[in-house]
This record gives C-alpha cells, sequence and structure tokens, in this order.
C-alpha cells in the first residue's frame, strides 16, 4: 500500500541510484568544456580524386610499356638524345600513335597536378570552387598554351620555308612533354601522400621541368644551325618570342613568392 515504510525506503534507494547516476558517471564528472550538444562528423581534409587521376596515369604508363616496350627504351633515350629522337622519326614514330597519345594524356594530368599544388603552396591564384575544377581548367589551359604555340611554330615555318625543321622541333617538345610527364610522376605521388617536406619536392619537380625545357631549348638550337635556313637574328627572335620571354615571367612569379 501507498505510504507504507516499505515503499519509502524504496523510494529513498531509487532517488540515491538516479543521484548517483547523474553525478558519477565518468562522460559528466569531468572538466571539458562542451561546445555543442549535437555529434560532429570528423572533417576529411584529404582529396579522393586525385586517387582516380594517379590511378589513371599508371594504368597508362603499364600500357604503355607492355605494349611498346622497346619502344619505350628508345623513348627514354630520346629525352636526352637529338640522334634517338631523329631515329624515333625515321621509324615513322607519329604523334598520332596510340603510345605517343597515351603519354601526352600522362604529361597533362601530372603537369596539370604539379600546377596545382604549386598554387596550393604559395598560393598565386585565389579560387572559391573546389580543386577538381581548378585542376581541370588547369589542364584545359596546358592543352591551349600547347595548341597556340604548335600553331605559331607553324606559321612561321610557312614564312620561313622550314616545315621539315619545325616537323623535328614540334616532335622535340612532345618528347620533352613526354619526358616531364615520365618524371614528374613520382614527384606528384610524394606531394600527396609522402609524409616529406612540400618545399623540397615542389623544387624537385622545378629542377625536373627546368631540365627538359633546356634539353629541348639545346635541341632547338642545334636543329635551326644544322639546317642552315635560319639566320642568328631569326634564331634569336624566336627564341625570346616563345620561349625565353615566357619562362622570364613563369620565373619572375616563382621568385616573388618564393623568396
Amino acid at each position: 500500500m501507498p505510504g507504507t515504510p516499505t515503499d519509502s525506503l524504496q523510494g529513498k534507494q531509487d532517488t540515491n541510484a538516479i543521484k548517483v547516476f547523474s553525478y558519477s558517471h565518468i562522460f559528466t564528472n569531468h572538466e571539458l568544456r562542451i561546445k555543442s550538444q549535437e555529434p560532429e562528423l570528423i572533417k576529411k581534409t584529404g582529396m579522393v580524386w586525385p586517387v582516380f587521376v594517379f590511378t589513371l596515369s599508371f594504368i597508362l604508363l603499364v600500357t604503355i610499356r607492355v605494349t611498346s616496350a622497346r619502344r619505350f627504351f628508345v623513348l627514354l633515350k630520346a629525352y636526352f638524345s637529338l640522334a634517338a629522337a631523329r631515329q624515333l622519326m625515321r621509324e615513322d614514330y607519329k604523334l598520332n600513335k596510340a603510345s605517343s597519345v597515351l603519354f601526352s594524356i600522362v604529361f597533362v594530368l601530372h603537369f596539370s597536378y604539379f600546377l596545382l599544388k604549386i598554387n596550393q603552396f604559395y598560393g598565386y591564384i585565389h579560387y572559391s570552387f573546389n580543386d577538381l575544377f581548378f585542376f581541370l581548367l588547369t589542364a584545359l589551359c596546358v592543352l591551349s598554351v600547347y595548341f597556340f604555340k604548335i600553331v605559331a611554330a607553324r606559321l612561321l615555318a610557312r614564312l620561313m620555308l622550314a616545315a621539315n625543321e619545325t616537323d623535328e622541333y614540334i616532335f622535340n617538345i612532345f618528347i620533352s612533354t613526354n619526358a616531364i610527364g615520365l618524371f614528374l610522376f613520382p614527384v606528384v605521388i610524394c606531394l600527396e601522400y609522402a609524409n616529406l617536406p612540400a618545399h623540397y619536392l615542389l623544387m624537385a619537380g622545378l629542377f625536373v621541368l627546368l631540365l627538359f625545357y633546356v634539353i629541348r631549348l639545346l635541341k632547338g638550337i642545334v636543329i635551326a644551325y644544322v639546317s642552315g635556313r635560319f639566320s642568328v637574328f631569326h634564331l634569336f627572335l624566336y627564341l625570346c618570342a616563345l620561349e625565353i620571354l615566357p619562362l622570364i615571367v613563369v620565373i619572375k612569379l616563382l621568385v616573388s613568392k618564393i623568396f
């Protein structure tokens, strides 16, 4: 019956149990401040889409290695040797071949991603959209720049009646881009996943770009000098307009942020 001593004793025990449960719990008896009553999700800062970019480029490189094993090593020699590049031209290795197209795709992927990392580290361009869209815009700009370079070289070839020399130079441009795409692969992988200072990795990538740029430039000078169709003035004018001036602008931008 209600009001009996047994009921009163049971009520006191229930009250004590509630007090013990309320004040002795490990999640309530602490000095941590509560920021929110709702559970918060863990925010992931890493990007997922680079995995698909690197996987695609790896598949393309393996495809080139498996389907064109001999030509793959000849291409490695052609990166550094003008004679090996001319051997590829004699073997009718055109830019529309499957391996050349795949190498060009690898170059666009790796070079665009490397430019994305440079922009993230030094902050040249500020944008409000996501990194994937910026990566795609960068890839489109890379394709546009090389398209403009080829068109300009073709126009100069018609003016100077040097179609063969221009074709050889354009071929060496693509050979240089193939090399950049291949040797940038470990750099961009380390930039994304390795626990290494980004500054040194970016310097390594810039060294790769500068190395093959200088090699391509020297090949172009040799091609123009051996042909005898280009005067020193024409060669100097071309180098200043399409090679040296863009390089100076890029170096100026880099130096303004690095130092």
